[in-house]
């Protein structure tokens, strides 16, 4: 066996050995690890050349790392080991590798993506406002579509038609604009200014290509800045957020100041599969419903709860649950758009809505269930207006909404861990006048940087906080604060391809597969934000979890963990493997834990 440490042969204490534990990432979120690796130093030389003084005192011991190759046979990995403890004797270290050495690092830990000095963009207006949204298919990074501030109300990058065949103007109230980047364009700016190169490709390459983070500022608080529309999240929330929100993984090695995303599906479908021959006859199976198996395309999957009212219709579980006996269900969208134009009245001069007085109100007090979709409906009232004629009286219209969209992905044990997400999807609602877009919720202007604060003193010799200062001076006399100001906790998501769903639709994201529009027209795009069964979010495997097997085999290499194997002709997903190494090398009889694909 060779072991080599910063490009020099090291030597183990004789008598010594160590376990080597080549994790699943996808269960445990490491890879390869070993326990403790002991390397003498008392008439060692080589082992001296290589680790010199650092048993002195006065030698910084703190994260001292080592780049390490370990070599026997068919074995070889490659990582770092870190010294555990040192003496005048010894020096005890810990080998890692892949993920285990993204894990041991912690430098991502403490930088915060609000934090980061990711640049700017251009308020000035379009000559046209389809200038401003034609989407990343065009070489648009960010687009600028309307939204409304729920705080003030106020439409930001308000447009309007002069009629219905006209083309969208920006409407004179709009100064200036203020845009949504594509989560792809974030994820880039960060990692340069990280320093990292980065390969998204298999993100640039599916629909989530297309997914804009809905957050912005208003165009009148002047800042334009990428990341103040980002949340207080550590550089490692970011993108562990996003690896269970897109199924996949975000691998980093800070040696090679490298970022890969790759979709677990299209990892396991590039990993042979193994199969175990020299099986030991003995093996042990661990019957349990209390079993850990934290598979990561088993885990359970939640959104975090928003305040917005809408929420309560994307996530209602509790409701179609309590109302079973009142869900009326249909084949297909076909079968459940005849049913609703039984129910219309195409005589009043809206269009053919819904509403109280045509006999619709029964027929509509139902929960629907198209089953060709998987979704849920009820039949919302939008408008609701006085009408008159031989007596007075209220017409109330609706609309057929989706409900439950956004439901948890429950896990596949009772016991099982649940991920919440802090990526939700954008509220969308009812807009006056525009039909569908986006709302956002932003807390009051920062108070430091206001105009509105200036009082026209000039007391304390000039040095008033609430003097005739600039913005500038002012945040410094306010002094130092926590951490930067936060105006959104959460990153609200949606996907925009840069055309809208129809050309006399205010352009609006969508966030399902499934988009109704008006009373009964639908939309059906190959893209969603469900947890249950969005774009790759179909298991590659699933596995019988609460039997955990255990068994013993002969090989001259540790097989890659993430494979697929066959053991006694049935499939299995391994969790962990473990060796034993001495100074003659690593043992050939080597332990498994692993889980029966079902």
């Amino acid at each position: 066996m060779q072991i080599i440490v910063n490009g020099k042969p090291a030597y183990i204490k004789k008598g010594s050995s160590f376990q080597f534990v080549a994790e699943n990432r996808h269960f445990t979120g490491s890879d390869s690890y070993s326990l403790s690796i002991t390397f003498p130093l008392k008439g060692c030389s080589e082992n001296i050349a290589i680790f010199g003084n650092i048993h002195r005192t006065d030698v910084e011991r703190e994260q001292v790392n080592f780049d390490c190759t370990i070599i026997d046979r068919k074995f070889r990995r490659e990582g770092i080991i870190t010294v555990t403890s040192i003496s005048d004797s010894e020096v005890k270290t810990q080998f890692l590798e892949g993920r285990s050495v993204q894990n041991y690092d912690i430098k991502f830990d403490e930088i915060y993506i609000n934090e980061l000095q990711l640049g700017s963009y251009s308020p000035a207006l379009t000559s046209s406002p389809y200038d401003s949204w034609r989407g990343i298919d065009r070489s648009q990074n960010y687009v600028a579509l309307p939204w409304v501030n729920n705080s003030s109300g106020n439409v930001q990058n308000k447009l309007y038609k002069a009629s219905t065949s006209a083309d969208w103007q920006w409407d004179s109230e709009v100064k200036g604009l203020s845009y949504q980047p594509y989560l792809v364009y974030i994820i880039r700016l960060i990692c340069i200014r990280l320093e990292y190169e980065v390969d998204i490709s298999e993100i640039e390459n599916s629909p989530y290509k297309y997914l804009i983070i809905c957050n912005a500022l208003p165009y009148a608080w002047e800042n334009y800045y990428w990341e103040s529309v980002l949340p207080h999240w550590t550089v490692t929330e970011f993108f562990e957020q996003l690896g269970y929100l897109l199924g996949g993984d975000f691998s980093i090695d800070h040696k090679a100041h490298s970022i890969v995303f790759r979709f677990i599906r299209s990892e396991q479908e590039k990993i042979q599969p193994c199969r175990i021959d020299k099986v030991v006859d003995s093996y042990s199976a661990d019957v349990s419903q209390d079993n850990a198996c934290k598979y990561i395309e088993q885990v359970g999957l939640r959104y975090a709860d928003c305040d917005h009212q809408a929420w309560k219709s994307y996530v209602c579980d509790w409701f179609i649950s309590e109302n079973r006996r009142s869900v009326k269900e249909f084949l297909d969208m076909g079968e459940f758009e005849y049913y609703l134009y039984q129910y219309m009245d195409d005589s009043d001069d809206r269009g053919g809505y819904w509403y109280e007085g045509s006999g619709s109100v029964r027929a509509m007090n139902y929960i629907f269930y198209v089953k060709d979709v998987d979704t849920y409906f009820v039949a919302r009232c939008f408008y609701c207006r006085k009408r008159t004629g031989d007596f007075t009286w209220w017409q109330q219209e609706y609309v057929v909404m989706p409900i439950n969209v956004f439901r948890e992905r429950k896990s596949s044990n009772e016991n099982g861990e649940t991920i919440e997400l802090k990526c939700v999807p954008v509220w969308l609602d009812n807009v006056e006048g525009y039909n569908w877009g986006i709302y956002l919720d932003l807390p009051e202007f920062d108070a430091s940087v206001s105009e509105e604060n200036y009082e026209r003193t000039n007391d304390n010799n000039g040095w008033n906080p609430s003097g005739q200062q600039m913005p500038v001076v002012n945040n410094l006399l306010a002094g130092e604060r926590e951490r930067k100001t936060e105006f959104f906790d959460k990153i609200y998501l949606g996907f925009w391809t840069g055309n809208a769903l129809t050309t006399y639709l205010m352009p609006c994201p969508i966030i399902d597969y499934i988009t109704v529009v008006g009373e009964r027209t639908y939309h059906i795009k190959d893209m969603s934000l469900r947890l249950t069964n969005g774009y790759n979010k179909q298991q590659f495997y699933t596995l019988e979890e609460n039997v955990k097997y255990t068994f013993s085999f002969l090989a001259d290499d540790i097989p890659n963990p993430r494979a697929l194997f066959y053991i006694k002709g049935q499939r299995y997903l391994c969790e962990k493997i473990t060796a034993t190494f001495t100074e003659n090398g690593m043992s050939q009889l080597l332990k498994g834990v692993f889980y029966k694909v079902k």
